[in-house]
């Protein structure tokens, strides 16, 4: 004997998803709400706008359903389902087929190493997190790996192998197309993608070294012998220059040309020496020069320093001349996570929706779509939240303990693009 039919038009499961349409959210947000794959998701909206004869999501949005129809909404209601059959059917080819030729156009993907004993720590999780979907990448016998790092892409994993007898580490760069991995030797400590997601680059402390997504090296070079520190803010907005740096007034500038520029002698000429601490400011958003500050101990005053690329030139910038620079946009500042403007505005509503206790901020995605918040214990969390756009997405029950420090994520496909930072 078969299922009994719903009398309704739509199933309760559409209803569900209607509800939750409704409320402006993605097919992604919908599954994590419901429990549901991405693909499922999808295979409701399409049902219910082939049902409906409504041309897109918005319309759906705003359609009523008749929950007791008179004899003619009942027959309009009816010639509407009989003549969708066709289109439902056809849809749900589509999605079928979507499910096994291409990705959900909406995906979070989360990279980390779990906390487990160092004699057992070799492999890193990936998990899809709007889908549940998981992979583990296993070192090869006998080497830990950990410090996952995504392209801003999404299409790569860069991450640190190391082995537990000997103590020599390396690269490995993994693409999330068939997961094929290629390795870097060298004693590596960090690395940074570039905005664009064309290289990389990876620091130890022998060298500095610039990797493409298929492990070839472009260029390398002698590091000071001191680890220097790189982020993805260190890159320039045309991915073709990064900084890095030691506070102590170390500074070395690469680019994807494999040009090298130690800037220690132009920084001692000016006045620049291991007393002041030097950080990067931002670059000019035309990507040909970089902004520092130097500061020193009382009395001395902070120092804005402009670093010219074409000249190899430093030179001291006067305080109207930075403030112009802001107020014309031409300068892109380098905003940590926790003072980027967006991250006030998240807070706010998760404290709104948290009043007990409110989530503690992680970082952002790799892509610089999201900010990733926690709740719950440190290191493992109950719930993690990507504040994106105006929306947020929630995660709970599928992460085991981890790093907060040493994780990373990306959103990939049609996520709202939140508003950039703006000058301070």
């Amino acid at each position: 004997m078969g299922r009994k039919r719903h009398p309704e038009p739509l199933t309760p499961a559409e209803q569900r998803v209607l509800e939750e349409v409704r409320t402006g959210a993605t097919n992604a947000e919908i599954a994590v709400r419901l429990g549901l794959s991405i693909n499922t998701v999808k295979y409701h909206v399409a049902n219910m706008l082939a049902k409906t004869c409504l041309d897109d999501r918005a319309a759906l949005a705003r359609w009523e359903m008749p929950r007791e129809p008179g004899p003619g909404t009942k027959w309009a209601v009816r010639a509407a389902v009989i003549a969708g059959a066709v289109a439902v059917v056809a849809a749900g080819l589509l999605v079928l087929a979507s499910f096994y030729q291409s990705a959900p156009a909406s995906q979070a993907w989360m990279a980390y190493a779990p906390r487990v004993s160092s004699s057992s720590n070799g492999h890193l999780v990936v998990l899809e997190l709007t889908s549940g979907t998981r992979r583990d990448l296993r070192a090869a016998e006998g080497w830990s790996i950990y410090d996952p790092v995504w392209s801003p892409t999404g299409d790569h994993l860069l991450a640190r192998e190391e082995n537990l007898s000997s103590g020599a580490s390396r690269m490995v760069v993994f693409a999330r197309e068939g997961w094929t991995r290629r390795f870097v030797d060298g004693d590596f400590a960090q690395a940074a993608w570039a905005p664009n997601g064309s290289v990389a680059v990876a620091i130890g402390l022998d060298q500095v070294t610039l990797l493409r997504p298929d492990g070839s090296v472009v260029a390398s070079q002698a590091n000071y012998g001191a680890v220097l520190s790189v982020s993805s803010r260190a890159w320039s907005p045309d991915s073709q220059s990064f900084v890095a740096f030691r506070s102590s007034a170390e500074l070395l500038i690469g680019s994807t040309a494999g040009e090298f520029w130690r800037v220690d002698d132009e920084l001692r000429a000016i006045g620049v020496g291991s007393a002041h601490r030097v950080l990067p400011v931002g670059w000019t958003t035309d990507s040909s020069a970089l902004v520092l500050s130097a500061s020193a101990p009382p009395p001395n005053p902070t120092l804005m320093l402009r670093v010219e690329l074409s000249t190899r030139s430093v030179a001291i910038l006067p305080d109207e001349e930075v403030r112009l620079a802001l107020a014309n946009r031409q300068l892109q500042v380098s905003i940590a996570a926790g003072q980027d403007p967006r991250w006030a505005a998240a807070v706010a509503q998760l404290w709104a929706d948290h009043p007990d206790a409110a989530p503690r901020l992680l970082g952002e995605t790799a892509d610089g779509r999201g900010l990733v918040f926690a709740t719950g214990n440190v290191d493992q969390p109950d719930q993690l939240i990507i504040a994106h756009g105006e929306g947020q997405l929630r995660i709970a029950d599928a992460l085991e303990a981890f790093d907060e420090t040493r994780f990373s994520i990306v959103l990939t496909g049609d996520w709202p693009i939140p508003a950039g930072p703006t000058p301070p």
